[in-house]
């Protein structure tokens, strides 16, 4: 006979769970705070108080943890708030190529938010408006937590379908996304923003980009480029003769306050450039960097 009770199994029920376990209500303190507020009931069944108590700094040794979502590792951190707030004492703070991480992951709560400061929901403050009434939905992030190891485990548990995926997946790639939220933020001003290598038919589907450093990539011939512009879709629309065959672009949006230096900047990366890879210009003593390994940590997304 056949069993059916397989049938009352809910695929959105996790049975890999761990460790004690916090399932959470995805908001913005993830995004712009890069922090978790752990609330009292977690303090407990994690041992925090035990842990943490009296590690009041990021600067205190005993504030490393590692946080681990979609099984990469992070360096961040627990600290004691000193009992300044009544829903917990208690914070994590992710490291800023997560929370970035993050915003991909919950797109849909972090376009909200864009959108309820963007908006005028706020203005009121007799009568303020929930951006969650106005657009209702919830996604969920599971928190464990292994004292032993002082590792936290991040699981996305429910993810909002995406509306419209197409055209949100290519607001995402490229870098207006970003600059809205460092505009919101008050930092567009002295933030530059990057992207991701795209490949040449890229270069089609997205928004033009003011006031810009690229970079060109030709495989086939293992060629590479520094290039400026004062707009990123007419300078690479035209004939690059010094690489023709370009297959690859990657940029950076400079703050509007750099752009009397672009020119120099551009020349800058140039040179770093010309001392670590071959090119007409003998004269440079070259040092070989196909055998290094890149050993910074903080590398921006």
């Amino acid at each position: 006979m056949a069993d059916y009770r397989k049938n009352r199994v809910f695929k959105t029920e996790r049975r890999d769970i761990e460790y004690p376990l916090w399932r959470k209500k995805v908001d913005a303190s993830i995004f712009y705070d890069k922090a978790i507020l752990i609330p009292k009931f977690a303090e407990k069944i994690w041992d925090i108080p035990n842990l943490f108590k009296g590690v009041f700094s990021k600067k205190d040794s005993k504030s490393r943890i590692k946080i681990t979502f979609q099984g990469v590792t992070y360096v961040g951190f627990l600290t004691d708030l000193n009992g300044i707030r009544r829903t917990g004492s208690y914070r994590i703070w992710l490291p800023s190529e997560l929370s970035d991480i993050l915003k991909e992951k919950f797109l849909m709560t972090f376009m909200r938010d864009l959108e309820f400061k963007l908006g005028e929901y706020d203005s009121d403050e007799d009568n303020r408006i929930s951006i969650e009434d106005v657009i209702p939905f919830n996604e969920f992030i599971d928190i464990e937590f292994d004292s032993k190891k002082k590792e936290v485990i991040l699981t996305a548990h429910y993810t909002q379908q995406v509306v419209f995926k197409n055209l949100f997946s290519k607001i995402l790639d490229s870098t207006v996304l970003k600059s809205i939220a460092l505009e919101l933020d008050g930092k567009s001003t002295s933030s530059i923003v990057k992207s991701n290598w795209r490949p040449k038919l890229d270069l089609t589907k997205i928004p033009d980009q003011p006031n810009v450093i690229y970079f060109l990539l030709d495989e086939v011939n293992n060629e590479f480029y520094v290039g400026e512009a004062k707009s990123l879709k007419n300078r690479l629309s035209s004939p690059r003769p010094e690489i023709p065959s370009w297959s690859h672009f990657r940029y950076n949006v400079l703050p509007p306050i750099f752009e009397p230096y672009r020119l120099e900047i551009e020349r800058m990366i140039i040179r770093d450039f010309a001392v670590l890879m071959p090119s007409d210009k003998t004269n440079l003593k070259k040092k070989k960097i196909s055998d290094f390994k890149l050993t910074n940590k903080k590398i921006d997304k």
